[in-house]
């Protein structure tokens, strides 16, 4: 809508005549009708409300609020933004849609400077389809909640009025990579080093391929089964039977020690 001044020469000087966002009184004092309007186009603004079926002023497109109700009641300011007439798609966090058209100015930058958002001024029936009975919004209800009446606006063709969306899908979670295969499994045996033919053999260790030494002694379960005592018996547990052979200088009796796997 429509400032009146209250001189023609104040009309003539300023070419544009301006609202501002509708609110509480408190929030009108501190208007003034010649603040500069912002051309800035945004991705997204908080609603504000404004006109209605009293509101019999003249808008900067051509129409009356009063009249808008009959021939086209979803409308929005920010023509100086966008031009005149043009269609705007609002929607909303939770998936709500109207279709609008750019019939008035506005509102004062110094009111989005107060709300700490850009503001698209709306109509009462733009207002109650986007979020309902409200009652009114201004740029304190803007401020006091911040982003609770916010829509993203986007150029459209198409017809004004309620329109269907739905609220943008949670992008899904890219899973983990899979780990990479493994040849063994729990139940497998565990696999050898592969050996070097070209190293040479450790001393320490006898021939696991090889015949062993002497004659095949008692039963066993492990070496500890041959060198019964303190004093090694100079014997090693192989195939479960006690045969001659050393690991280590403790299978050795008494002072002989274990050389190439045998006591001596």
């Amino acid at each position: 809508m429509i400032r009146k001044f209250t001189t023609t020469l104040t009309l003539v000087a300023l070419g544009l005549l301006t609202h501002c966002a509708a609110d509480p009184a408190a929030d009108d004092a501190a208007s003034d009708s010649s603040s500069a309007l912002s051309s800035s186009i945004h991705d997204s603004y908080g609603i504000t409300m404004f006109g209605g079926s009293g509101d019999f002023q003249k808008m900067a497109c051509g129409l009356s609020s009063h009249a808008a109700q009959q021939s086209n009641p979803y409308y929005v300011a920010s023509s100086q933004r966008y031009g005149c007439k043009v269609h705007l798609k609002l929607t909303t966090k939770s998936g709500k849609c109207v279709v609008v058209s750019t019939e008035d100015a506005g509102p004062a930058s110094w009111v989005e400077t107060k709300a700490g958002t850009p503001i698209l001024d709306s109509s009462p029936a733009v207002v109650q389809n986007l979020f309902g009975n409200v009652g009114s919004l201004g740029w304190s209800d803007l401020k006091k909640n911040p982003g609770k009446y916010s829509v993203t606006a986007v150029r459209t063709s198409l017809p004004l009025g309620p329109c269907n969306a739905t609220p943008a899908p949670a992008p899904t979670p890219t899973p983990a990579p899979a780990p990479a295969p493994t040849t063994d499994t729990p139940d497998d045996p565990p696999v050898d080093p592969p050996v070097d033919p070209g190293a040479p053999a450790d001393p320490g260790s006898p021939d696991p391929g090889a015949t062993p030494p002497g004659p095949v002694g008692a039963a066993c379960s492990g070496d500890g089964s041959c060198n019964p005592g303190t004093d090694g018996s100079g014997k090693i547990c192989q195939n479960g039977h006690c045969v001659d052979g050393c690991h280590s200088n403790a299978q050795c009796p008494g002072s002989t020690t274990c050389n190439g796997g045998q006591c001596s």
